[in-house]
């Protein structure tokens, strides 16, 4: 997960920005619940009858477990690190400009140190939106890809187990060990695919509006068939 920098601020004065970073704010204290324990125990080794044809796949440790998963995730992290240094070199260079910007202030009078401040806060503020979207865009081209691999494995494994209807171990409080398939599509996944090039999506910005939207990445990953999208450090 990325860590987060909050943006920065040019003076102390600025309408609408502040000086001193934003603090993370506190998180509520979480219940302990009594019988947790318990519940996780009896999820380890369920009882009852199973029943003929149904089956589960934890399509999360899918994506964990498998080796395209593994390969895809250290891609991402690879990706989502030369976004953070960027962001993080423009911020630094933004702090830069605004500590000369407010040397200045006395000089160029409020109206041209606000409007000069408000655009430097702007242009870090749009490379910061920018990037975001470029990774969530890039995460979820992975993910897509990596399901559609995983749809013709998880046909195999449902007619080779003799399943009637498989559920995504998500929808579901407790199972018997027994009707998980993940362990199998893992195995035969990783024999169908083990990596495919990744590379970050290129938002493209349209000339008229100015308006980022998402593009498609330089290097397409072949036709066929990623992981939840996280924000660049700000």
């Amino acid at each position: 997960m990325l860590k987060r920098l909050f943006p920065i601020a040019v003076a102390a004065s600025i309408a609408g920005f502040s000086l001193a970073s934003a603090q993370t704010p506190a998180q509520p204290a979480q219940k302990v619940d009594p019988n947790a324990a318990a519940f996780e125990a009896a999820q380890a080794n369920p009882k009852g009858p199973l029943v003929p044809g149904l089956c589960i796949v934890f399509k999360e440790r899918v994506l964990g477990t498998s080796t395209v998963g593994v390969f895809a995730a250290g891609r991402l992290t690879a990706i989502e690190n030369e976004v953070n240094n960027e962001v993080a070199a423009a911020r630094n260079q933004a702090q830069t400009d605004a500590r000369a910007l407010e040397a200045q202030r006395a000089t160029l009078g409020e109206q041209a140190f606000l409007a000069q401040a408000q655009a430097l806060a702007q242009r870090y503020d749009t490379l910061y939106q920018i990037r975001s979207r470029e990774l969530q865009a890039t995460n979820q081209m992975v993910e897509q890809r990596i399901y559609q691999e995983m749809g013709p494995v998880v046909i195999d494994v449902f007619q080779a187990r003799n399943c009637t209807v498989i559920l995504d171990a998500s929808a579901v409080i407790m199972r018997a060990n027994a009707l998980d398939i993940t362990t199998d599509v893992v195995q035969r996944l990783n024999t169908r695919i083990t990596q495919f090039p990744i590379s970050k999506v290129v938002a493209q910005v349209a000339p008229a509006q100015g308006a980022p939207t998402a593009g498609v990445p330089a290097t397409p990953p072949p036709a066929g068939g990623g992981r939840p999208a996280q924000g660049p450090a700000r």
